[in-house]
């Protein structure tokens, strides 16, 4: 198991894409640390000290993989809720919106695009943001 990272000025940096190949090789690693840990829901790449462009959550019943996700769109309709991080501590209430639109790499030269509601859109959006340098703690309302 990876230790995670707390460090917020390490965590602020935003990640970068990365080769397909090695986006599956770091999501296996992301994999065996959220199940280490038991009661993950997602991890990034950046909470195990990466920088590239990966998470893993549990959307759809079961945990998946996501490499090169690019937000596409954001519902309007929002809701607050309270969050915790194992890259931070305590409850955080923060903001979501109800449906996320976003695109991800599913093979070498081949993306998906995907629409998410409910708690698997507010877990995609929680990774996202760490990939782009935002922990719960920068949003709390």
């Amino acid at each position: 198991m990876r230790k995670i990272i707390k460090n917020k000025k390490r965590l602020s940096i935003p990640c970068e894409d990365v080769e397909f190949s090695k986006g599956v090789k770091i999501s296996l690693t992301l994999l065996s640390t959220a199940l280490a840990l038991g009661n993950a829901r997602g991890l990034a790449h950046n909470q195990i000290g990466g920088t590239k462009r990966v998470f893993i959550a549990r959307t759809n019943g079961g945990f998946n993989r996501y490499i090169n996700p690019q937000l596409l769109e954001l519902s309007p309709d929002t809701y607050e809720t309270l969050e915790c991080c194992f890259s931070c501590t305590g409850n955080v209430k923060v903001k979501r919106h109800h449906s996320i639109k976003i695109k991800y790499q599913i093979k070498e030269d081949e993306f998906i695009e995907e629409t998410f509601v409910g708690d698997d859109a507010q877990v995609i959006q929680h990774e996202l943001d760490h990939l782009n340098g935002t922990t719960i703690n920068d949003i709390s309302i």
